[in-house]
């Protein structure tokens, strides 16, 4: 027989200054019990394997039937085969039969079941990447001066450290997407090489997987990052933001209802309520932030919105060239010095305080003539 722990303690305790025999006495166990404790220095008995059953199968009966629907459908589980078996065979079997037939099923699956996915641990490396992602947030039932307030949260972090940023949207546009990086990278203060995100239509075109929207690609290049996605389907290729999707809002929840209301007067008390939970979490991962950010990237020295600023003189020729890129200007600006204001998509020239022309930008080796504007002013 086996005993408890505090048996075994007592007679142990006792056979420093008793007989075998009365150890096992004052412990309650017999002297055949006592003697293989004292052989194996109080350690507990292994107990022996069992290999046959203490009550009849009760689904010895029926068990090829279960294999062959198993066999034939491995997703099957074992409640919808207890709601099988009970229509089947009425009176034979209880709703009491289900844990058994799970264990069943188990060891079938253990056994003969097939091949499963395997996922390896990912090996996460400080100051390698960010991650960003957008999570519906109605579920929590804020409402901003009494009237529901639906929305998304554009969720931004790093999986090494865990730090992380978050920014309200009502859309998963190309908009929301630059804004809410642009914002998040900002408050960091640094900027990761590699930013994955999942296959939304703002990064990755409708149906190309690995790759990227043109404009998004131009957009982390201004930045020195490179994008980067996960496989479709294979959400947990992006599992660092998705399960920090779930702690973020349960957080929130939490919070709320300490705070005994989720009605906040204004948009921006909103804001400053997530922001102040985000803050609070971000408190425990200074250590490995700390770790990141000696490894990330300087932000570059301008936003992404801001354009540069240049100063070109106007060529005999009549044309400018600003960025390697040739433009045509009126012929009354030759020898003039312009400032050019470029942006991500157009290109303006000012003489003085006067916008003397604006032009679509062109890339470099090409020659554009445009239509001059004269008259405006800053």
């Amino acid at each position: 027989m086996t005993c408890t722990k505090e048996q075994i303690r007592k007679f142990m305790r006792y056979r420093k200054t008793n007989t075998l025999e009365a150890a096992a006495a004052k412990a309650g166990m017999s002297e055949n019990t006592a003697r293989k404790y004292a052989k194996r220095g109080g350690k507990i008995l292994p107990k022996p394997e069992r290999d046959y059953r203490t009550r009849p199968d009760p689904f010895s009966e029926v068990w090829g039937e279960l294999e062959e629907m198993l066999k034939g459908d491995a997703g099957l589980e074992a409640k919808t085969l207890m709601e099988w078996l009970l229509e089947a065979y009425p009176g034979q079997f209880q709703r009491a039969h289900l844990r058994t037939l799970q264990r069943r099923v188990s060891e079938w699956r253990a056994l003969h079941g097939p091949e499963k996915e395997i996922f390896f641990p990912q090996n996460i490396l400080p100051g390698r990447q960010s991650q960003s992602d957008y999570t519906w947030c109605n579920e929590l039932g804020v409402t901003i001066a009494g009237k529901p307030f639906e929305h998304l949260l554009f969720h931004f972090m790093l999986p090494y450290s865990r730090w992380e940023t978050a920014s309200i949207a009502f859309t998963e546009s190309f908009e929301t997407l630059t804004e809410g990086y642009a914002a998040a990278v900002q408050e960091l203060g640094a900027v990761a090489p590699d930013h994955r995100t999942d296959n939304l239509a703002a990064a990755v075109p409708i149906g190309k997987a690995k790759e990227f929207q043109k404009r998004w690609t131009e957009f982390l290049k201004h930045y020195g990052a490179k994008p980067s996605s996960n496989t479709p389907r294979k959400s947990n290729e992006n599992g660092s933001v998705e399960k920090s999707h779930d702690l973020l809002k349960k957080a929130l929840d939490q919070r709320l209802r300490l705070r005994g209301s989720r009605d906040f007067p204004t948009r921006s008390a909103y804001e400053d309520f997530f922001k102040s939970v985000i803050y609070r979490r971000n408190k425990d991962r200074k250590e490995r932030l700390a770790e990141e950010l000696k490894l990330l990237k300087e932000l570059p020295r301008r936003s992404w919105n801001e354009p540069q600023e240049l100063f070109v003189s106007v060529s005999p020729w009549s044309t400018v060239t600003i960025l390697r890129s040739i433009y045509s200007v009126p012929s009354r600006l030759v020898g003039a010095k312009l400032r050019a204001l470029v942006h991500s998509n157009k290109v303006e020239l000012y003489f003085g305080k006067n916008r003397v022309q604006e032009m679509v930008r062109v890339r470099p080796g090409e020659t554009i003539i445009v239509s001059v504007r004269t008259g405006d002013k800053s």
